[in-house]
C-alpha cells in the first residue's frame, strides 16, 4: 500500500483549493494570468488589430478566465474582487474590449442564472429543493 501525501493546496478544474477553502491563491494567480494577457492584447493592439478583434481575443483570454470561477468570488476579499475589476478597467481603458464589465453584477448574473436553472425540474440539483 502506497502513502498519500498530504498537500496545502491543489489545483482542480483549473481551480486552485486550499486547505482552509481559502481562494486567495487562485485569484492571485488568476490576476497574474490576466495582467500577462493584457500586455498580449498591447502588442495585438500595436500590431493593428481592430477593436472587433481586440474584443474577441479579450473575451477568449480574460475575460473567461476571470469568469470560470465566478461563485468563488462571493467569498473573497473585497481586495481581491477589486483586483479583478481593474483588469476588467484596464481593458476597457486601452480600448481592447467593446464593454464595460462588472464583477458585482456579474457574479449576482450568475447565481440567480444558477438558482433560476436550478428550479427546473429536469435538473440535476432540483431533486435538493425536494428533501423532506
Amino acid at each position: 500500500m502506497s502513502d498519500v501525501t498530504r498537500v496545502g493546496a491543489a489545483k482542480l478544474l483549473g481551480v486552485h483549493l486550499t486547505q482552509n477553502l481559502s481562494f486567495s491563491q487562485h485569484i492571485d494567480a488568476v490576476g497574474t494570468v490576466c495582467n500577462q494577457r493584457l500586455y498580449l492584447l498591447a502588442q495585438l493592439k500595436c500590431q493593428g488589430l481592430d477593436l472587433s478583434a481586440l474584443d474577441s481575443v479579450f473575451n477568449a483570454i480574460i475575460a473567461n478566465k476571470i469568469l470560470y470561477a465566478l461563485p468563488v468570488y462571493y467569498y473573497c476579499l473585497q481586495g481581491h474582487k477589486e483586483m479583478l475589476q481593474r483588469i476588467f478597467k484596464i481593458a476597457n481603458r486601452r480600448g481592447f474590449t467593446v464593454r464595460e464589465y462588472d464583477l458585482e453584477a456579474l457574479a449576482e448574473n450568475a447565481q440567480y442564472d444558477l438558482f433560476h436553472n436550478s428550479c427546473s425540474t429536469d435538473h440535476c440539483l432540483n431533486h435538493l429543493y425536494m428533501a423532506n
